[in-house]
């Protein structure tokens, strides 16, 4: 992409829906589909494509007519029914991240502006940029993965880094569907196009997940994100873990319980349990996970969140949440 005095130039690497599209879902097996939820007034609903031809034929048709969002990860069935939900995504070859000018106050608004802000923040390399009518999407791709979660763990990570929609991160996150129409303010509708692509740049290739974590780490230790090394599951190594505890735990919290549960947690590692602050931050974080998933996006806790109340509640032993009277309940 170039750019002279700031103005948006075409890219050399322009690119149709077609290569979007291969960019996205390289390969489709005959068991996997590409989701489209379709933001209907009437009746919102999730479609599910074989091929992505027949994904570019719903675009000539129903696609384009309101609201539409491409599940970034290939759908299988479950128990012979296919679904959005988490268990039913199999396969991501890209990050997605989402940018809304709002969100940065006049600190970035065009598309050179966000494109250096996000290679500046993460270092990565950007493969596609589509702009969504208020805002761009960036994306990055990855090596074939069925490791969904691990995906959704890396991508919120440096979207904390690098200021993207944290709220539309999951499992199953999805994008506008570029070559449609942007209907959050019915009387502006705007149109959201690729903008920029670069697969035939020299420089492209498919990062690795455990490139992207390395590389994370080194971000986040810049940035004085403390994060946890991975250890043994902190359920299976304390067998004696309270009841309400290991409720707490397994299960995960709504929203409205989960400043409090979480003091709890730390205040049983901290003086029941006696663990190293690093191995009860990695159980706290994998449980916040549990605990999004109980939440709608909007409410979901980031780890850079949780990692700051943490820091809180252990440093100040004002704080004796715990709950629990005895081994028994």
């Amino acid at each position: 992409m170039k750019f002279y005095n700031n103005i948006e130039i075409e890219s050399e690497y322009l690119t149709s829906i077609d290569a979007y599209l291969d960019f996205l879902f390289p390969k489709l097996t005959v068991n996997e589909r590409i989701a489209v939820f379709l933001k209907q007034k009437d009746r919102p609903k999730t479609v599910f494509f074989e091929s992505k031809d027949d994904l570019k034929l719903g675009l000539n048709n129903v696609l384009r007519s309101c609201d539409s969002y491409l599940t970034l990860s290939t759908c299988v069935a479950v128990d012979g029914k296919f679904s959005k939900a988490s268990e039913n995504m199999y396969k991501r070859y890209v990050l997605g991240f989402d940018f809304d000018k709002k969100d940065f106050n006049g600190k970035c608004n065009t598309i050179y502006d966000f494109t250096e802000y996000f290679k500046a923040t993460t270092g990565l390399f950007i493969h596609f940029v589509v702009d969504s009518g208020n805002g761009y999407h960036i994306y990055v791709g990855i090596e074939e993965t069925t490791d969904i979660a691990r995906v959704a763990d890396i991508t919120r990570r440096y979207a904390a880094l690098s200021g993207a929609d944290l709220a539309n991160i999951s499992q199953a996150q999805s994008l506008r569907l570029p070559s449609t129409i942007n209907y959050k303010d019915p009387a502006k509708p705007m149109a959201v196009n690729i903008v920029a692509g670069y697969i035939n740049d020299d420089r492209f290739r498919r990062y690795s997940l455990d490139y992207l974590e390395s590389h994370l780490r080194k971000l986040e230790k810049i940035a004085g994100i403390r994060r946890p090394s991975k250890k043994k599951n902190i359920r299976k190594k304390f067998k004696g873990m309270y009841p309400c505890i290991s409720n707490i735990m397994s299960n995960g919290v709504p929203k409205g319980e989960r400043n409090k549960c979480l003091g709890r947690l730390v205040s049983y590692f901290r003086d029941i349990a006696r663990v190293d602050p690093e191995t009860a931050l990695e159980a706290i974080i994998e449980w916040n996970n549990r605990c999004s998933n109980l939440c709608n996006e909007a409410e979901r806790k980031t780890d850079k969140e949780i990692i700051s109340d943490f820091n809180r509640y252990w440093e100040n032993r004002k704080y004796n949440l715990l709950g629990c009277v005895s081994e028994s309940n």
